[in-house]
């Protein structure tokens, strides 16, 4: 078939016969391109048709208004109007909503109808579809009905043509409905929110017209661009995929009747089209060669003809013409190098401006350029005429055109467009200065928001390190007639802060570490301003940006196999043997601190039959890879290649999978084969020794080969012993040692130190080295056992002290005590360092010099300290050195900043749980500072004796720390640290610790948490004797010839298969030092040890190691002890360190209390006591020692008083004496007082120690259930916890598997009983004793002790018939038992403690007393009688006194009274007669009694005295008393004291705290003090003591004389701690004892008088801390007020609102809580009334105005990179009218695509401008209150 070509195409004819079926609407079309609605080439993409331009033609659209309810416009509708067979109807498909506000229209529903609802009253369920249906398909409509027509005609579904059938029926009904006109209508609902968030409704209803006219595809392409085929390269098709498409769909008439047909055609030179052969397809492949000559260079013109047939007869057809363009290259245009589609283009006012667009043409292709400028007024961009070139020159620039620009370009190949581009360039005005390009700043632009232009902004960044000063620098030149200034910014918290000191072109800065703390970059900026005296140019600036290089390094010093390339790693490979262990090497890596670091081995490994991939090791993740046992079989083999990466990352990254590297780096290394090396030590050869001058040194190894012929002949051993040179620091050979052994006798001192044997494979017949075997080393130390001489140098100082709470002025100097025992020979020299903390020094974190006033390094022992500035509180070192030895002493100087840190629960800083497995703990550190500004941080690590420092199968990080002990770094930063299950791998770890660091002073503390499993193993290291050592050894003296049996005792309960392992070390010992020989194993494998015949050989250190399960050489023993055995001493001085009085050691105190710790030495020494404190002491749970801590500076004596305490200092003390070689040391505590409330009814309350302590008496039966409880409630809001105790009554002794003393009449632990109850059920005899319960609630412990008492004890009771008895006379005693049941009691008395033989009965008659009565001395005025009665089962007793009965009686009126008092002093005889009486007084000064004239009566009235320089006297009168002559003369005497006060001031109380101890005081009073007070007028006086006020002290006791009513008070212990009393008496007189001679008090002990007042005076007052408060509406706020009861005392309020509608008031001490009613509106007031007694106090409630809600008006938003969108936030707040109350908070998700740079607020909206940074999707998020709304912004 030929066709010519026609214009329009060319029309098909249609055969009559079909006319008939498709006449309803069948469209007869000849449809080329150009008429059926193809857009210009100039307006599709690449030629392809578009889509908008196509459906949304204004003749298939149709506009709709869209109003709310009252009629009102909100916006508008426009959709397609036309419904096509395929066609799917839809809410959102070719609908576009256009609101009048912006704001976003939403559809609510869509309902459709096959006929007009609005002319039909129709309902609901006359809609097509469902209600809830949002969409309708046409042709499913249409077959359902055809289907219901069918069925209806009795047509079955199983019919063979029923598919043909049902197909006619649906061309019939759809034919029909086109033809008639029909439409499909559809009721659309909507919502939309205005600015004010008010909701508008409506509907609209839509109309669609039927239509079978032809819907083109949207992917007809109508034309191809070809690449011939060249010398260079093939033919090829750049444009449509290789293919052509016809773009025929369907034909909506046709829809499935017919069928389609595809005929493609090609034009011949003339024009003439010729059918190709065999493409009859919907599309043709170019490339086909019947299709397109390759060589062909002119331009193919293709057709296409569709058509669609039913039955045979053609019903429709549509010609289709293409054009295919030929260039000779696949590149048609070109693209500048520095293109980009937003770019900015700069000059300067009145310059000369070149826009570009970066694009040209090439090859045969054209381009077409429209430049277009935006007009701000219009907000759009207009085209400008006559401007079609690549570029756009500006002459002279003026302010109107420093705007954007924007160049289209197309790409074509003659009709065919190729492709099109668009580019922005922002026109920027230039500074009137030039920049030096050589300085390599970058240039960008950023708009100023004042006139929106845009202005040049230049930039430049580097890579610093700490310790690298960079000189930013401005390099530019100012233009004619300007002047220049600089002005210099850093960034901080956000924000550009002004350097004011930087006024200069150059900035210079030295960077420290802590300029990265909390950033790996930082920013400067330099605002350049220019002016010329009219204009001043002030918009660009210079920023520079510091970036702290990560400075990776790897050092390869250890690498010896292997290479960073991977083919050079076979030629360096590592060859071991099957069997052996290799250790694969990377370099060791190392970053800055801002940066961490990932090793990573990995191993080139057979995935499949071909496929090999690198792979991940398990665990293998440090620079080392260790292969215990290299295995090669078929199922794993251990030789291949292996590679390390690593990588750095910022530090704190937790998500390496998903986190960027900043650095990396590879190392490869190859294992392979070599066959049978081994090397070890022998079995019997020690590898470190400790011999003496003239020993022998014995050392060997073992080495082979394997046993196989070829290495036989070939291979043999070579073995080189070396001895390590100090000199030249290297391995020396030793000459003929190249044996397995090493042997050389009579050793000299030049023969000690390091040892190594070097073990090669050789060539057997050559001896060279088989340098592809690894060598074998084993290394040696030898010892000298003695040193050659003493040490020259001692130091007398400490090694370290801490200076406490200093501050900027203050002076302190830090002194070094050192001796040398040749001063002429080894003069002492010393050097004084600190670690400086200038940051902006170049050492800083460095030591340096310190230097003098006079400018020199400071080289004396004295170094006196002015505190200058912050960067004093620092480390300072002294070196002292004598020439031969040196030695090192710090001083830590720290701040007065309270800087505190301790374990939650126990102010302590260590805590210790004892846990069973599954149970969780939580490690919680308190702490802070007295500075505001001071910020932590936190690091936790696990410390453990029981891993490996190599990887294993679950830790990857553990590393060694020295001492047998590993540890790792927890990933936790936050001050809790948490096990929700413990597991056996928790309770391996020996210790957890939190390292908190005061970012401020950059000190550090650690807190220790250990974790213990709970075990009812009991193992107690003794020496049988019943002695004991809880340090970890056992110290056991023996005298020679002696035996000795000392090891474990083990009580195994839960029968644990316990291995026990002994080891000897010999000790050799001179008279200033011993040392252990080498430690050799021993074969006794019992827990217990014999010694017999004990000899100088059997002393030294005796090792036992309990091994449980395993005892295998790499297995961590459970228990390891030492006893340490030595020869007894002949006689050991006394040397005993304690507390004085009552030995209190722990004390609580409040914040800005005082504490002093004293100790009293005991000792038989007669050298001289020294004496230091240090601070900070801890108690090493894992090695059972005690570290004292730092040396506090200064502290020397034997007491250390600590004042105005700070939560810093709560804490240990530890004083240690020394005298000569003797020592002993003694640790306080101090700890934090805090309130935990025990609700206790009237049982007994006692204080101690300002931690308080309850204590209660239960009884019960042998046999009753009881239950022990306590009601707590805490104060501080924190968590309470409980642990049980019960009372030990064992003999003493130490657990060392549980860690813990137990000691007889102590507490010991209940493992798991932790609540506030302990149930005890069926209680035997052992139940009734002492328990406690300890509470803690995050910082102080409260103890509650509980007694269980049985009440079937039997009592026993004691009396006499006289009490009171003459000379001579006798008593009968009787033993009464009560509560015996039916036991049977026996009976024993006692006179004075002494059994009494014989006396067994329950009476006994005593001899006759006080015979001998002038022969006894006072003492023996009084006899003391005991009956001890017992049972079965108990033992109980009582016990009386029987005293002499006297001659007569003396009284007196008062007992102490003021100087100048009268009192009267009588004498009552008992027998009747003529009685004479003689009156003396005792003179103070000659103590003889003097007659008092005239004094002869019964009575007297005597007038008190006293010495004026005492504060209280003593007046003694003695009587005599006389009757009868001779030998009826009888005599007696009495006397009388009267104790005299001489206080002339009694208004005034003592001021502050009265310490019990005054050295100050007179020693004839006994070091006690006195003082008065009263009131005139009152008959009474009420006294409050501070809570502080501790009479503890055995020595200390307060009495309080009542002078009115003769009535003394005894104080002491805390008795007066925070309590009130009210004495009878308006005058009272004081008395602070320290008791008899001893004025060693402790210096703790004093008392506060807080306030002493007439109780009968009203004292009441009210006041609150606000008067006025605002809240939401059903919230609370909390008030605290301040009310005095008439006592002054706190006292609770009473409160009233005046309005419940607006708020409610509750009362609790100290605060009222109001509350807001829910309902309140926002603005409403009420007024809340206080009352205390006729008090009375206001506060005023204002109900705030939240908001309720806040929207975004566009929840997407664009902008381009650099440029600036407003966003706007509908706010609506309950109060419209007002603005909301909330706070308002922005956030931007990702910081570097996008920033925000201004906020706007108003009553109803916010606007927030957000600029675009870089390519990419950022969520701007504005929360106001609890309400938030978010926009997504995508920046181009």
């Amino acid at each position: 078939m030929t066709l010519k070509k026609q214009k329009g195409g060319k029309q098909m004819r249609l055969n009559k016969k079909i006319l008939s079926l498709v006449l309803a609407g069948a469209m007869v079309v000849s449809l080329a391109p150009s008429n059926v609605g193809v857009v210009s080439k100039t307006a599709a993409a690449s030629g392809k048709m578009s889509a908008k331009s196509y459906y949304y033609d204004p003749a298939y659209q149709t506009q709709e208004t869209l109003k709310d309810e009252s009629g009102e416009k909100i916006g508008t509708l426009t959709y397609t109007n036309k419904a096509y067979f395929n066609s799917n109807l839809s809410s959102y498909n070719n609908m576009k909503f256009e609101s009048e506000d912006g704001n976003r229209i939403y559809t609510d529903s869509i309902l459709f109808y096959d006929f007009d609802y609005n002319a039909t009253t129709v309902t609901t369920s006359s809609a097509i579809g469902s209600e809830d249906s949002s969409s309708l398909d046409i042709e499913d409509m249409y077959k359902e009905k055809a289907a219901a027509e069918l069925k209806k005609a009795g047509v079955d579904e199983d019919d063979f043509d029923y598919s043909d059938k049902l197909n006619k029926q649906v061309s019939d009904d759809w034919q029909a409905a086109v033809k008639a006109g029909n439409k499909i209508y559809a009721k659309l609902s909507y919502h939309h929110d205005d600015d004010d968030n008010n909701r508008q409704s409506g509907e609209v209803k839509l109309a669609f017209t039927l239509s079978d006219s032809y819907k083109k595809s949207e992917d007809y392409e109508q034309y191809a661009i070809y690449k011939y085929e060249t010398d260079d390269d093939n033919a090829d098709v750049i444009t449509n995929d290789d293919y052509l498409y016809s773009g025929l769909t369907t034909v909506d008439n046709a829809y499935s009747i017919g069928s389609y047909t595809y005929q493609w055609y090609k034009a011949d030179a003339s024009g003439e089209y010729t059918k190709i052969n065999n493409q009859t397809s919907r599309s043709v492949y170019l490339k086909n060669s019947n299709v397109i000559d390759p060589q062909s260079k002119t331009d193919d013109k293709l057709k296409c003809i569709a058509t669609v047939k039913y039955d045979g007869i053609e019903i429709q057809s549509i010609e289709y013409d293409y054009t295919v363009y030929k260039v000779s290259s696949e590149s048609l245009y070109t693209m500048d190098d520095d293109y980009s589609n937003y770019s900015w283009a700069y000059a300067k006012k009145d310059g000369k401006a070149v826009l570009n667009s970066g694009y040209e043409a090439i090859n045969g292709a054209t381009a077409k350029y429209t430049w277009q400028k935006y007009d701000e007024k219009e907000k759009t961009y207009k085209t400008i005429d006559g401007k079609s070139g690549k570029t756009l020159t500006i002459d002279k620039c003026t302010d109107a055109d420093y705007v954007s620009y924007r160049a289209k370009i197309q790409i074509s190949v003659g009709e065919c467009l190729y492709t099109s581009f668009e580019k922005t360039i922002q026109l920027v005005e230039n500074p009137p200065y030039s920049v030096n390009n050589k300085t390599g700043y970058g240039k960008n632009a950023e708009k100023d928001d004042a006139d929106g232009k845009y202005y040049s902004q230049y930039s430049l960044s580097n890579n610093v390190v700490p310790g690298d000063t960079d000189n930013m620098t401005v390099d530019v030149k100012a233009d004619t007639g300007y002047s220049l200034t600089y002005t210099w910014y850093e960034y901080k918290d956000k924000k550009w802060e002004e350097i004011t000191d930087a006024k200069t072109n150059v900035y210079s800065k030295k960077f420290e570490t802590a300029d990265f703390d909390s950033t790996t970059s930082k920013q400067y900026k330099c605002k350049v301003t220019a002016t010329n005296g009219t204009l001043t140019y002030d918009k660009s600036s210079f920023t520079f940006i510091e970036n702290r290089d990560p400075e990776m390094y790897e050092d390869y010093s250890n690498v010896k196999y292997g290479s960073t390339s991977r083919s050079n790693a076979k030629d360096n490979a590592l060859k071991t043997a099957i069997g052996s262990s290799a250790t694969l090497s990377g370099p060791k890596v190392s970053v800055n601190s801002q940066y961490q670091l990932n090793y990573q081995w990995q191993k080139f490994t057979k995935i499949d039959k071909d496929e090999y991939k690198w792979t991940d090791i398990k665990d293998a993740t440090a620079d080392t890879y260790a292969i215990a046992s290299v295995t090669d079989t078929a199922e794993k083999s251990d030789f291949g290649e292996y590679r390390l990466k690593y990588n750095a990352y910022k530090a704190g990254t937790t998500d390496l999978t998903n986190a960027k590297s900043v650095a990396s780096g590879e190392f490869y290394v190859d294992l392979e084969q070599f066959n049978g090396f081994t090397a070890a030590l022998p079995k019997n050869t020690e590898d470190n020794y400790t011999l003496e001058v003239g020993g022998t040194i014995d050392l060997g190894v073992t080495a082979s080969i394997a046993n196989t012929e070829a290495n036989n002949q070939k291979y043999d051993i070579a073995y080189q012993w070396q001895k390590y040179d100090s000199k030249t620091k290297a391995y020396i050979d030793i000459k003929d040692a190249t044996t397995a052994d090493y042997k050389k006798e009579n050793i000299t001192a030049d023969d000690f130190g390091k040892y190594k044997c070097v073990i090669t494979v050789i060539d057997k017949t050559t001896k060279a080295v088989i340098s592809d075997v690894k060598p074998a080393e084993f290394e040696f130390n030898i010892k000298q056992a003695v040193k050659a001489e003493n040490d020259t140098l001692t130091l007398k100082s400490e090694s370290s002290y801490v200076v406490n709470h200093k501050n900027v002025g203050d002076n302190v100097t830090l002194s070094v005590a050192a001796e040398t025992a040749d001063a002429a020979k080894y003069p002492l020299t010393y050097k004084w360092e600190k670690i400086e903390k200038d940051s902006y020094s170049d050492s800083y974190g460095k030591y340096v010099d310190v230097m003098g006033a006079d400018g020199k390094a400071v080289s004396t022992a004295d170094y006196a300290l002015n505190i200058a500035d912050e960067n004093a509180f620092t480390t300072y070192r002294c070196t002292v050195s004598n020439g031969a030895h040196s030695q090192k002493v710090t001083f830590n100087v720290l701040k007065n900043d309270n800087f505190y840190a301790y374990a939650a629960a126990t102010k302590s800083d260590n805590k210790t749980f004892i846990k069973k497995a599954g149970e969780s703990v939580k490690m919680q550190v308190v702490n802070g500072s007295d500075d505001a500004a001071a910020t932590f941080s936190y690091k936790w690590y696990a410390c453990s004796s029981n891993h490996r420092s190599y990887k294993n199968e679950d830790d990857d990080d553990w590393y060694t720390i020295g001492d047998g002990y590993v540890q790792k770094r927890l990933a936790n930063t936050t001050s809790v640290y948490e096990i929700s299950s413990l597991t056996d791998a928790d309770f391996d770890v020996n210790y957890y610790y939190c390292e908190v660091k005061n970012e401020l002073t950059k000190e550090t503390k650690t807190v220790t948490f250990y974790v213990k499993k709970y075990d009812t193993t009991d193992i107690t290291f003794t020496d049988l004797d019943g002695a004991y050592d809880s340090s970890g050894t056992s110290c056991i003296d023996v005298e020679l010839g002696s035996s000795k049996e000392f090891g474990a005792v083990v009580k195994n309960p839960e029968s644990k298969n316990f291995i026990y392992k002994w080891s000897f070390e010999k000790l050799h010992k001179d008279d200033t030092k011993y040392e252990y020989d080498y430690e050799r194993a021993l074969d006794c494998t019992t827990e217990k040890l014999t010694l017999s015949n004990i000899t100088e050989d059997n002393l030294g250190r005796y090792t036992l190691r309990i091994y449980e399960g395993s005892a295998a050489d790499d297995d961590t023993p459970v228990i390891t002890h030492y006893f340490e055995v030595s020869k007894k001493d002949a006689a050991a001085k006394k040397f005993t360190l304690s507390a004085v009085g009552n030995g209190q050691t722990g004390y609580y105190r409040s914040v800005g209390g005082n504490v002093t710790f004293a100790t009293e030495l005991s000792t038989e020494s007669t050298d001289t006591v020294t004496y230091q404190w240090y601070q900070g002491g801890y108690y090493d749970d894992d090695d059972d020692t005690y570290n004292k801590g730092d040396a506090i500076l200064g502290e020397t004596g034997s007491s250390l008083n600590l004042t105005n305490l700070r939560k810093s200092d709560f804490g240990k003390y530890t004083c240690v004496a020394k005298a000569g070689k003797l020592i002993d040391f003694i640790t306080f505590s101090v700890s934090e007082a805090d309130a935990i409330t025990v609700d206790w009814n009237n049982d007994e309350f006692d204080i101690y120690g300002g931690g308080a302590s309850y204590n209660k008496t239960v009884k019960a039966k042998i046999g009753d259930s009881t239950n022990l409880t306590a009601v707590v409630t805490s104060a501080t809001g924190d968590a309470i916890s409980y642990q049980w105790y019960e009372e030990n009554l064992e003999d003493t002794h130490y657990n060392f598997y549980a860690k813990d003393n137990v000691e007889k009449g102590a507490y010991k632990i209940m493992q798991g009983q932790t609540t506030d109850t302990l149930a005890l059920n069926q209680m035997t005899k052992d139940a009734f004793k002492r328990y406690k319960l300890e509470i803690t609630n995050g910082g102080y412990t409260v103890n509650v002790y509980f007694k269980l008492v049985r009440t079937d004890l039997p009592k026993v009771s004691v009396k006499a018939d006289k009490t009171s008895l003459e000379k001579g006379e006798t008593a009968v005693l009787t033993a009464k038992v009560t509560n015996l049941g039916d036991k049977t009691a026996t009976y024993q008395w006692y006179k004075n403690g002494k059994k009494i033989d014989g006396a067994t009965a329950a009476t006994y008659t005593t001899e006759a007393l006080f015979s001998d009565l002038n022969e006894l001395k006072d003492d023996e005025k009084s006899v003391t009688y005991k009956c001890e009665v017992s049972t079965d089962i108990d033992k109980v007793s009582d016990e009386i006194s029987i005293n002499f009965a006297g001659w007569g009686t003396i009284s007196q009126t008062k007992d102490f009274v003021m100087k100048g008092d009268t009192v009267d002093i009588g004498i009552k005889m008992k027998e009747a007669g003529d009685w004479k009486y003689t009156w003396y007084k005792k003179d103070a000064v000659s103590d003889e009694y003097v007659k008092v004239p005239e004094a002869t009566s019964a009575t007297i009235s005597a007038i008190a005295t006293s010495d004026d320089s005492k504060k209280l006297d003593n007046n003694r009168y003695k009587v005599v008393a006389e009757k009868g002559s001779d030998e009826t003369h009888v005599s007696y005497y009495a006397y009388a004291d009267v104790d005299v006060f001489n206080i002339s001031d009694m208004t005034t109380l003592p001021s502050g705290k009265v310490a019990a101890y005054n050295k100050d005081a007179d020693e004839e009073t006994n070091y006690n003090q006195y003082f008065g007070y009263g009131i005139d007028g009152a008959s009474k006086l009420r006294m409050t003591f501070s809570k502080d006020s501790n009479l503890y002290d055995s020595n200390a006791a307060l009495y309080v004389f009542e002078l009115d009513t003769q009535k003394i008070h005894r104080f002491d212990g805390y008795d007066l701690a925070g309590r009130t009393y009210v004495f009878d008496s308006g005058k009272c007189v004081f008395e602070l004892t320290s008791a008899g001679s001893d004025k060693y008090t402790s210096g703790t002990d004093g008392f506060t008088v807080e306030k002493a007042i007439n109780p009968d005076i009203d004292y009441s007052t009210l006041s609150v801390s606000k008067k006025s408060v605002k809240l939401n509406a059903g919230k609370s706020a909390t008030i605290t007020y301040r009310a005095l009861d008439n006592f002054g005392d706190t006292t609770k309020v009473t409160a009233k609102t005046s309005n419940k509608k607006v708020a409610t008031v509750s009362v609790a001490a100290g605060k009222v809580t109001i509350k807001a009613a829910g309902k309140a509106k926002g603005a409403a007031t009420a007024k809340i009334t206080l009352k205390n007694g006729t008090k009375k106090a206001t506060i005023k409630v204002t109900i705030n105005n939240p908001v309720k809600k806040v929207k975004a008006a566009k929840k997407k938003a664009t902008v381009k990179k650099k440029k600036t969108v407003k966003l706007t936030f509908k706010v609506t707040s309950y109060n419209k009218a007002k603005k909301t109350s909330d706070k308002i908070t922005y956030k931007t998700s990702k910081k570097k695509v996008a920033k925000i740079t201004k906020k706007k607020v108003s009553s109803k909206k916010i606007i927030v401008s957000v600029k675009g940074l870089k390519k990419g999707t950022s969520k701007i998020t504005v929360t106001i209150g609890k309400k938030k709304a978010v926009v997504t912004v995508k920046v181009k």
